[in-house]
């Protein structure tokens, strides 16, 4: 796992295809709902009802691809506050809260005065494809135009400020899929703070307030929305482990065996009534209230552990093609 200081391309390429999965989730909720629900009355081709009962959900499933995103920024950004630990270390936490503001708050931003734009030039037609098709999801989107204005002021108010906010209820109307973002702002503050405040402690120390944050954060999986967090606190236990060494043939198989475990509880399809994964739904329901979002958080820990520790997967995603993807992964998404 140990790499150069810099980018990660593997995960560069991993962070890509889940870029990619959010796509083809919203492609699928607008215009074949079948392939994430199973509804028969959703699915305009046969084909979409047996393949939403399979693990090939994993490739538009949004619940594995965003908990992806979280465990990635969780070890990439423990990896840049290598170091910040130093002279005027509240400043240079100051800067870095700023940058990652900028970083997010800006193509919020463009993503909502696209949609504004084409909301003023009466370009929505998301119900009638909606009454076409019966895309509950579809029909949903821009509702809040009968009680609410497409108000410019307001629109820059939300993007660069509401969405962010942490004493109430983020606001903001124009993107949906943009609900990650005030975890995404969040948990990296937490990452930010936690290495400002330990950086000179120990590895062994950081690993085991990281370990006690993820627990507390991961017992959300029993209903709490603080789950989407545990991601952030498992990617930077991730950093930390990458002093452990391994035997080159535990680590080969390890990685082979984390990337089964994601692709199996990634895909963990939402109807699964009828396919393998139905006694083990029926079990973990008896001690969690939401055990779908559960596997699929898990799922994408254990893709991200074998992006990084197996070997053939790391070469492919470093591939042209998806590597490219991964450079604009955040445009994409």
């Amino acid at each position: 796992m140990t790499a150069a200081p810099g980018r990660y391309p593997h995960l560069d390429g991993l962070r890509g295809i889940a870029a990619l999965a959010v796509v083809f989730c919203h492609f699928s909720l607008s215009f074949q709902p079948a392939l994430l629900s199973g509804n028969p009355a959703q699915g305009a081709a046969a084909a979409s009802l047996g393949v939403s009962r399979t693990p090939l959900v994993l490739l538009w499933s949004p619940d594995c691809a965003v908990a992806v995103f979280f465990v990635l920024s969780g070890f990439v950004l423990s990896a840049a506050m290598a170091g910040v630990p130093g002279d005027r270390p509240a400043l240079r936490l100051l800067a870095l809260v700023v940058r990652r503001w900028l970083r997010l708050a800006l193509p919020i931003l463009g993503s909502s005065l696209l949609i504004w734009a084409v909301v003023e030039a009466g370009g929505l037609r998301n119900a009638p494809a909606a009454a076409a098709n019966g895309s509950d999801w579809l029909a949903m989107h821009f509702n809040w135009l009968a009680f609410q204005s497409n108000s410019l002021p307001a629109l820059f108010e939300q993007s660069l400020f509401g969405i962010f906010n942490v004493a109430g209820t983020p606001t903001h109307w124009w993107n949906a899929a943009l609900w990650t973002m005030p975890v995404e702002f969040w948990g990296s503050v937490g990452i930010f703070v936690l290495y400002a405040a330990l950086g000179r402690a120990t590895a062994w120390l950081r690993a085991a307030v990281l370990a006690v944050v993820l627990v507390a954060l991961a017992s959300g999986l029993a209903g709490a929305g603080a789950s989407n967090g545990a991601g952030f606190a498992f990617g930077a236990l991730l950093w930390e482990a990458r002093r452990l060494r391994v035997p080159a043939i535990m680590a080969w198989w390890g990685g082979a065996m984390a990337l089964l475990g994601g692709v199996v509880l990634g895909g963990m399809p939402y109807d699964m009534l009828g396919t393998p994964y139905w006694d083990g739904f029926v079990q973990a329901s008896r001690w969690m209230t939401e055990p779908i979002p559960a596997a699929h958080r898990i799922g994408a820990g254990l893709l991200v552990v074998a992006a990084l520790t197996w070997p053939p997967l790391r070469l492919a995603l470093t591939r042209g093609p998806v590597l490219a993807l991964g450079r604009v992964s955040f445009m994409v998404y």
